[in-house]
C-alpha cells in the first residue's frame, strides 16, 4: 500500500472514531435530556438552533471545502499554510460579529426569537469555538487525530457536566450552556495545538485579504447555503405553522437520520483532499460499490427499527417521530450517494459548479414543494417528511446526470 492511501485511511479511521464521538456520545446524554425535558422545551430549542444554523453557515462560509483545499495543496509551504489559516481564521470572526448585529435586529423584530432570546444567543455564541476549533485546519492538513481528541475531551467533559448538573426541564438553559463551555474548552485547546505542532503564527488578516477569501470560497458558500436552506426551512416552517411540539418530533427523526449519514459525511470528508490530488478513480469506484450496499442495509434497518430506536433514544413520548424516521429510511440510501458523489468525486475533478448546482436544484424542489403544501394547506409532520425524503432522491438523480454525461465512472 501506497504512502498516500496509508495516510488516507489513517485519516479516514481517525474522523470515523471522531463521529463516534460525535453522533454516538449525544446519545449517551439525549436519552436522559429528552426524559428530563419536556417535548416544547425541546422543540423550542431545536427551532432556535434550525435559525441558528444560518448563521453557523454565514460564519462558515464555505471554508469546510475551500480552506481544506487550499491547505491540502499547499500544507508543504509554510508562508502558504500561515496565510491561508489567518485569513480564514480572521473572517470567520468578523462573520461572526455580523451575525450578532443581525441576530440583535431580528430580536427586536421577531416576536419568536424575543421570546427565547437567552437559547439564541447561547446557541449563537457557541460558534465562538467552534471558530478557535477550526476543524477545517486538521482536515486540510490532514491530521485528523487532532480533531479525534479535541472531540472527546469536549464530549466526555459535556456528559459529564449534564448527568450532575442538568436535572429538571427548567435546566435546559444550563444545559445549553455546558454546550457553549465545552466548545469553548476544545476550541482554546485546538489553538494551542496549531501554534504548537504546526507552526502557526497568529496575525490579523488585512481587510483586502479578508475581501479576496470570502471572494474566493463564495462558490463553496453559495452551494452550502442551498444545503442548508432546504434542510433548515422544514423546521422553520413547521414551527411556524404547527408549533414547538411537531418540530420535536420532526427533528429528533432527522437527528437520527443524519446520525446513520454520519459514516458517509466522515468518509467524504477524508476523501475530497486525497481526490483532490491524485484523482484515483479505480479506487473511488469500489468505495462507491461497498457504500452502496452499506446504504441498502442501513435503509432497511431504519425502517424496521424505527420503533424500539426512538424508544430507546428519546423515550415513548416521541411514538409521533416513528413514522417519520421510516419516511425517512427511504432516502437513506439516495443520500448518501448522493454525498459520494458530490465533492470527494465531481469537484475533484474540477465539475465544482455542477457539484453546487445540486443543492440549488435540491433547494428549488423542496421550497417549491413548501409552497404547494402551503397553499393546499397541507403543511403536517408527515408531508413536510415525505418532501425532504424525496428532496434526497431528487438531489441524487442530479448529481448522477452529470455523472454520466462526463463519463467520470468509465
Amino acid at each position: 500500500m501506497d504512502e498516500k492511501k496509508k495516510n488516507l485511511i489513517n485519516n479516514t479511521l481517525a474522523l470515523f472514531i471522531n463521529q463516534v464521538f460525535v453522533y454516538i456520545f449525544p446519545f449517551i446524554t439525549v436519552p436522559y435530556l429528552s426524559r428530563v425535558y419536556e417535548v416544547e422545551t425541546f422543540g423550542r430549542i431545536f427551532y432556535a438552533q434550525s435559525i441558528i444554523d444560518y448563521f453557523v453557515l454565514f460564519t462558515s462560509f464555505g471554508f469546510g471545502f475551500f480552506a481544506v483545499r487550499e491547505l491540502a495543496i499547499h500544507r508543504n509551504n509554510s508562508e502558504d499554510k500561515n496565510r491561508i489559516y489567518n485569513n480564514v481564521f480572521c473572517t470567520q470572526w468578523v462573520l461572526f460579529f455580523i451575525s450578532c448585529a443581525v441576530l440583535l435586529i431580528l430580536q427586536n423584530f421577531v416576536p419568536q426569537i424575543r421570546a427565547d432570546y437567552y437559547i439564541y444567543w447561547i446557541l449563537l455564541f457557541q460558534q465562538t469555538g467552534v471558530i478557535l476549533y477550526s476543524a477545517w485546519f486538521f482536515q486540510g492538513m490532514e491530521d485528523m487525530k487532532f480533531i479525534t481528541i479535541l472531540n472527546f475531551i469536549g464530549n466526555v467533559v459535556g456528559i459529564v457536566l449534564t448527568f450532575l448538573l442538568v436535572k429538571k426541564d427548567e435546566d435546559f438553559v444550563l444545559g445549553l450552556c455546558i454546550g457553549l463551555f465545552c466548545l469553548l474548552i476544545t476550541g482554546l485547546i485546538s489553538f494551542f495545538f496549531r501554534r504548537k505542532y504546526f507552526g502557526i503564527k497568529h496575525k490579523i488578516s488585512p481587510p483586502k485579504e479578508i475581501l479576496n477569501t470570502l471572494k474566493s470560497s463564495c462558490q463553496f458558500f453559495f452551494a452550502e447555503v442551498a444545503v442548508y436552506f432546504y434542510r433548515q426551512i422544514n423546521t422553520v416552517i413547521l414551527g411556524f405553522v404547527q408549533g414547538a411540539e411537531v418540530v420535536a418530533y420532526f427533528s429528533t427523526a432527522n437527528k437520527l437520520f443524519l446520525a446513520g449519514a454520519g459514516v458517509c459525511y466522515t468518509l467524504t470528508n477524508a476523501l475530497f483532499p486525497y481526490m483532490s490530488k491524485n484523482k484515483d478513480k479505480e479506487f473511488f469506484k469500489k468505495l462507491l460499490l461497498y457504500i452502496s450496499v452499506f446504504g441498502i442495509v442501513v435503509s432497511i434497518c431504519i425502517f424496521l427499527f424505527a420503533k424500539p430506536v426512538i424508544c430507546l433514544v428519546y423515550s415513548d413520548k416521541y411514538l409521533e417521530a416513528v413514522k417519520v424516521l421510516q419516511i425517512f429510511s427511504f432516502a437513506f440510501f439516495f443520500n448518501i450517494l448522493e454525498v459520494m458523489l458530490g465533492f470527494p468525486f465531481l469537484a475533484a475533478y474540477g465539475y465544482i459548479k455542477e457539484t453546487n448546482s445540486c443543492y440549488i436544484f435540491g433547494a428549488v424542489y423542496n421550497t417549491l414543494g413548501l409552497i404547494i403544501l402551503f397553499f393546499l394547506n397541507q403543511i403536517n409532520l408527515y408531508t413536510v417528511s415525505i418532501l425532504a425524503a424525496s428532496t434526497c432522491f431528487v438531489m441524487f438523480l442530479h448529481r448522477i446526470y452529470y455523472v454520466l454525461k462526463y463519463k467520470l465512472l468509465k
